[in-house]
């Protein structure tokens, strides 16, 4: 509400009786009365990141023309984006690269009357969720002369913290001091933040003339407000506190314990980690739990999921940044060495007493292990995005928990996962068109389990599966604890996956992405963690009358558990089987081979590229073992394990009939391999052996250009080749 200039008046005469006789507020003493008395509304805007200010007539004061003042911001800013409120905002959305929501409110009421106020008026500022949060008040405070009034004063603004960073979610909070030199209030605020682990900054600037709007407004108490210098020097010091070394922000909600911890006031289950503690840019983050396989031990469907005991929990972190992010990771469990892959990325870890640091250059997706593969910490940065379309979204999943189930989508579905939502389901579209999953949030398959073998089937449900459409865009999720292939496509054309975040596979068949008998498909910018092949481009008998062709894999990070990291195979029937390229990808850890191509079926596979691919070595990799009993425990029997670096072979799959399958125009180019110290010569196989016609048919065009051995140009003799079919090597 806005109260009249004339009534503004007399309420501030009634103000200055009563208050002058316990003490002028700094307000007062600097001609501002006016700003005890007049209310006005919430000033609020439309955005994609919640920031809310909470302040007296600094922060927001009404319109008031017997004072001169005719405009609705921050007194006395010449103009509104001048006001520190808008200042702060546009830092926020440089910082994050989202645009700000704002609410910002005058709450002058509860300088007048701290002492019994009723905090239930701040219940609709919790509600409202911000992901920042600035207070600054205490201008209006009356001047407590004795340390008792001033401890009741810090004891109410304590309250005043506590009640706002109760949210479920807590927001980055700032608490400004006063504008006109006060150290007695002050020193009150600052208490009560460190309390609460709140940052307080000074903002005393109300001594210079020049910080002031002094000459400008004819009314003294509006001059002595800070003009646009000082708008600017408050906004100055509040980002510098909201964002310490400039840093770009990840969320940070306060952990809570270890598991499912429910929240009641999001309706929320978050499964958090406490194998780390993670600061990032110097604020604690959330870290999350996740499942991954233990060992390398697998079977043929038995009828039932894979046992517990198998695997392990493992933690990741989600957060968006437009730049460099320092970390510091507090591990739980005694430190063997601090690696962080990609080795590619050259992040040196520091192992000090107080963790480990080092600093992500930006976007991407890393890998924090210290131990070994066991538990280790996923980090994924994205960059901060917008994402427009969710405001017509047909499913718009927002912050919490969401149990929806099996999912069967429509054409023109769009499905949007908010980042701080888990959505407990599976999605699946069978003959579908222009479809789009979309949004940073997590989409959790447990609830739908699997009760048979075929993986080829639309009755078989994945975290996302497709079958038969066009058309299709999978954008930014994390899909997790899927009953098999984790993200699946068959017989599809025109599809598009970006951004995607395939972690937390342990069971049985948990492929990453499989793309089966499609066309025109491009996967980029992911990171895929599998406990079977992690990327599989394959032709499956269902669909064997459709090709596979015009497939793109670039930019990914990828970790495979079982079976092979990159594999074209080894199912191949399909009408073609051609122009696949793989390029720019980081293989971090693999089980049986990094590179595989095997031509299992009958198709002819041509025209392939394995382009600037970085493959990881290490000696601690586990052996495969195939579980043929249920009373057989993992043993690998004192054996290691070193994954082969490349296999081309053409060994039969299954018991169909049909002509061999064949392998033509192969070509491997830049390859790096990073090995440990310890690692054998890293072995490529080219095998030709299924007979034609009593004979093997040699492959043709299979070549081998530009390998590096650990960033260095290697001669062809550090490998060890087997192979019974000519290749070149250049």
């Amino acid at each position: 509400m806005k109260s009249e200039s004339t009534l503004s008046i007399c309420l501030s005469l009634c103000f200055m009786a009563a208050l002058f006789a316990f003490g002028a507020s700094d307000a007062e003493k600097n001609h501002s009365t006016e700003m005890n008395a007049v209310a006005c509304g919430d000033v609020t805007s439309e955005g994609d990141v919640k920031v809310l200010f909470i302040g007296n007539s600094i922060t927001l004061h009404g319109v008031a023309p017997a004072i001169g003042w005719t405009n609705h911001w921050g007194m006395a800013a010449s103009a509104q984006e001048k006001d520190y409120v808008h200042l702060v905002a546009a830092g926020i959305a440089r910082a994050t690269g989202r645009k700000p929501q704002l609410c910002v409110r005058n709450l002058y009421t509860f300088e007048h009357g701290f002492a019994d106020y009723d905090f239930s008026a701040l219940d609709d500022l919790v509600a409202f969720g911000p992901e920042f949060l600035v207070v600054a008040l205490g201008e209006n405070v009356r001047d407590l002369k004795t340390e008792e009034e001033r401890l009741a004063f810090e004891s109410a603004f304590g309250k005043l913290l506590g009640r706002l960073a109760a949210a479920d979610v807590k927001p980055r909070i700032v608490v400004r001091g006063v504008f006109w030199p006060n150290e007695w209030k002050d020193a009150c605020m600052k208490r009560a933040a460190e309390r609460h682990s709140i940052p307080f900054v000074k903002a005393d600037f109300g001594s210079a003339d020049e910080m002031k709007a002094i000459g400008l407004f004819a009314h003294p108490g509006v001059a002595n407000h800070p003009g646009d210098r000082g708008m600017a020097a408050i906004a100055d010091v509040v980002l510098k506190a909201l964002f310490p070394e400039g840093a770009r922000v990840a969320r940070t909600i306060r952990p809570e314990g270890t598991g499912f911890s429910f929240a009641p006031g999001r309706q929320t289950y978050r499964p958090l980690s406490d194998d780390y503690r993670v600061f990032v840019d110097g604020r604690e983050a959330e870290v999350r739990a996740c499942r991954e396989s233990r060992v390398p031990f697998n079977r043929t469907w038995p009828g039932r999921q894979r046992p517990l005991d198998q695997s392990e929990r493992a933690s990741y972190l989600a957060l968006e940044a437009a730049g460099p992010v320092a970390m510091r990771v507090v591990p739980k469990s005694p430190v063997r060495k601090a690696v962080v892959r990609p080795l590619s990325r050259g992040i040196v870890p520091e192992a000090g007493k107080d963790g480990i640091s080092f600093t992500c250059p930006g976007p991407g997706y890393y890998v924090l292990e210290t131990r070994g593969a066991e538990k280790a910490l996923h980090i994924f940065i994205e960059p901060p995005r917008d994402f427009p379309g969710r405001r017509g979204a047909t499913y718009c999943f927002g912050p919490g928990m969401h149990m929806v189930g099996w999912v069967r989508l429509k054409s023109h579905d769009r499905v949007y996962v908010d980042r701080d939502a888990i959505v407990f389901g599976c999605f699946t579209g069978e003959n579908v068109e222009d479809v789009k999953i979309f949004g940073h949030g997590v989409i959790d398959g447990r609830v739908c389990e699997r009760v048979f073998e075929g993986c080829y089937t639309p009755l078989q449900p994945s975290c996302v599966r497709f079958h038969g459409s066009r058309k299709i865009e999978i954008d930014g999720p994390i899909l997790m604890d899927s009953p098999n292939w984790a993200l699946a496509f068959f017989g599809c054309e025109d599809v598009s996956v970006s951004h995607v975040k395939v972690v937390g596979q342990w069971r049985y068949n948990t492929d990453g992405i499989d793309i089966c008998n499609s066309r025109r498909v491009t996967v980029g910018d992911s990171f895929v963690r599998s406990f079977d092949d992690t990327i599989a481009v394959k032709g499956v008998l269902p669909y064997r009358d459709l090709p596979v062709e015009d497939v793109t894999v670039e930019r990914c990070v990828l970790w495979c558990g079982w079976g092979k990291t990159i594999e074209p195979g080894v199912e191949t029937w399909a009408s073609a089987f051609r122009r696949v390229r793989f390029s720019d990808c980081d293989i971090v850890r693999s089980s049986s081979s990094a590179l595989n191509i095997s031509a299992g079926g009958s198709a002819v596979m041509e025209d392939f590229l394995f382009e600037d691919i970085r493959v990881e070595m290490q000696t601690d990799n586990l052996p495969e073992v195939l579980q043929e009993s249920d009373g057989q425990r993992y043993d690998p029997r004192g054996r290691k394990s070193f994954p082969m670096l490349v296999k081309v072979d053409n060994t039969r799959y299954g018991k169909e009939d049909g002509p061999s399958g064949h392998i033509r125009n192969c070509l491997f180019r830049n390859v790096s391999v990073f090995a440990e110290e310890g690692v054998p010569p890293p072995q490529i196989k080219v095998m030709s052996l299924a007979p034609q016609n009593g004979a093997a048919r040699p492959f043709e065009g299979v070549v081998f250009e530009r390998f590096f051995m650990n960033g260095m140009p290697t001669e062809w003799s550090t490998f060890s080749f087997t192979t019974n079919t000519p290749v070149v090597l250049r």
